[in-house]
């Protein structure tokens, strides 16, 4: 009897348990060592063949709201973005080309371009550092950090207009 079970096994599972292994595994039985390492060898070439394959093709997606801009960490939590002063907020992450999590202090003094969102304070809260191929990525929906506004100014041209209208010649605001 045994400790783990109340009852003995029964003898037709003892019986069948060794009829259950490999007992044909024999060390003559696999190829000789050349062989094996030019399989793992192979075997290691295929593997990071389709995993740069699979790397260099991976765009990653970015929020609606994400803007792109130049980071640089001066002192965290404080950086600059597009040369402006800035600050990280408490938990913010920011994400290598690999999608990696880096910390603000390894990217000190270094200018990175970005994608980044802000937490509902203003402050940074998360930031993507571009690849090659998300620089190249084209952002026709995201044109970039630049304020849109919903509002026109009388001064503003307007559609159509040009641009180099002097300012006596520009129409005339009615009442």
């Amino acid at each position: 009897m045994n400790r783990w079970f109340s009852t003995p096994p029964s003898p037709a599972l003892l019986s069948a348990w060794p009829a259950a292994l490999p007992c044909s595994f024999k060390p003559s039985s696999l190829p000789g060592p050349g062989r094996a390492r030019a399989a793992r060898l192979a075997g290691l070439v295929i593997w990071l063949m389709a995993s740069s394959a699979s790397a260099q093709s991976y765009l990653r997606q970015f929020p609606e709201q994400a803007r792109r801009g130049t980071l640089e960490v001066t002192a965290p939590p404080v950086v600059q973005i597009n040369g402006a002063p800035d600050r990280l907020s408490p938990g913010s992450r920011i994400r290598g080309i690999h999608n990696e999590m880096l910390m603000s202090g390894q990217l000190l003094g270094q200018q990175l371009v970005v994608n980044y969102v802000r937490n509902p304070q203003g402050q940074v809260h998360e930031v993507w550092v571009l690849s090659a191929a998300e620089l190249k990525a084209d952002r026709k929906d995201r044109p970039g950090s630049e304020p849109k506004t919903n509002f026109r100014f009388g001064s503003d041209p307007q559609p159509g207009a040009a641009a180099d209208v002097p300012y006596n010649q520009l129409p005339k605001y009615k009442n």
